[in-house]
């Protein structure tokens, strides 16, 4: 087909129909799909935009964005992210899935060729051209999108944000886990397991519905208490939504004492993935038993075990302690889409090896036999 026959169009993700976005593939990461796009929405109650591309019978190509406001939290403020800034102050285009630290970019089957990502990159620059926007920015974007992305942006240098961790091997039994470490910190891991399990708490697994209003106070709690600004109202109204959107695919780890919920961790389930998103817990009711550690991290891993999933998500932050726990984990980076590059080859690099140095803690020591090979560096 040739360009000429393809169509862009910019719209919000709500009038764009689900069955078109099914048209992307069984493939569809969670937080990519039509269903978390127009939740997101919902939720926050700001525009969430799709881009697309078609041929007047299907979509070929699309990617959500959504236009800053300067409310957003610090991990999704491209100004201070990246090694940009705006003289006028003006908002960025970020070409990302709301409510999630991910950048899609979604193709039909045989539709990743230059000729659609050129016109999908033509929708996203004339979103910052009629809005008069300082830039659009790929926000968290794994290394595989920004190499799909490269045959139309060559020319653009990548900035490193952070590492999003994951179990990509589990074994036949919970019992087995983790696999990717050596057999010495598995006897630990193990001691962690028993050491929760034995703490006195009820466990279970329910829907967030269910458990909505003991959960939203704990996970309040828990942003107050690492000292975040956190509204209670806004984070009820959000957890609503999504649980009103996912209830078929949302999980809420729970250890109750007394019937009493102390901790807490939301996870979602997509296709072979079990998703480790919010932790929750009353610090004062808890004690020292690897909470953290039990609820959104092994009891994910245990599910996922008993019921066929073949990888469990855990996020980023606590990266290290996560991969001394089994997991592995892949870098995830801003990608320039605008006309004018935002930054230059030279302030990419050296904020890359800032961020590197910040991230990895091995950062500075010298290289050993016995090196993790897990960071991806």
């Amino acid at each position: 087909m040739s360009p000429t026959a393809l169509r862009t169009e910019v719209r919000p993700v709500a009038e764009v129909a689900p069955d078109l976005w099914t048209g992307f593939g069984p493939g569809v990461p969670f937080y990519a799909g039509h269903r978390w796009l127009t939740c997101a929405a919902e939720a926050t109650g700001e525009e969430v935009l799709a881009v697309t591309v078609g041929d007047g019978r299907r979509l070929l190509a699309a990617v959500p964005a959504w236009v800053t406001t300067g409310r957003e939290n610090p991990f999704l403020q491209p100004e201070r992210l990246l090694p940009t800034a705006d003289p006028a102050g003006r908002p960025y285009l970020c070409v990302a899935t709301k409510k999630a630290y991910t950048s899609p970019l979604l193709t039909a089957p045989g539709a990743d060729r230059p000729e659609v990502l050129a016109r999908l990159l033509d929708g996203v620059r004339r979103v910052v051209r009629e809005r008069d926007l300082a830039g659009a920015v790929a926000l968290y974007a794994d290394t595989a999108t920004v190499r799909r992305w490269h045959p139309v942006l060559a020319d653009r240098h990548p900035v490193l944000l952070d590492v999003d961790a994951s179990v990509e091997r589990l074994p036949a039994e919970f019992a087995g886990h983790p696999l990717a470490v050596a057999s010495k910190r598995r006897r630990e891991v193990q001691r962690e397991w028993r050491v929760f399990e034995g703490a006195g708490y009820r466990l279970g697994v329910e829907h967030l519905a269910d458990c909505l209003d003991e959960f939203v106070p704990l996970a309040a709690n828990l942003e107050r208490k690492h000292g975040n600004p956190v509204d209670e109202d806004g984070l009820r109204h959000t957890l609503e939504v999504q649980a009103r959107h996912c209830r078929d695919d949302d999980l809420v780890f729970t250890a109750r004492r007394d019937g009493r919920l102390v901790v807490a961790c939301l996870a979602y389930t997509d296709r072979d993935t079990v998703y480790s998103r919010m932790f929750a817990m009353d610090y004062e009711a808890a004690g020292q038993a690897f909470e953290y550690f039990g609820l959104a991290y092994y009891l994910p891993v245990r599910h996922a075990v008993e019921h066929g999933f073949r990888r469990v998500n855990l996020g980023m932050s606590t990266v290290a302690a996560k991969i001394a726990r089994g997991a592995e984990v892949r870098p995830l980076w801003a990608l320039d889409l605008g006309e004018r590059p935002l930054w230059t080859p030279d302030r990419a690099r050296a904020a890359n090896a800032d961020r590197r140095a910040a991230l990895d803690p091995r950062a500075g020591a010298p290289e050993t036999a016995d090196t993790d090979p897990r960071w991806p560096w």
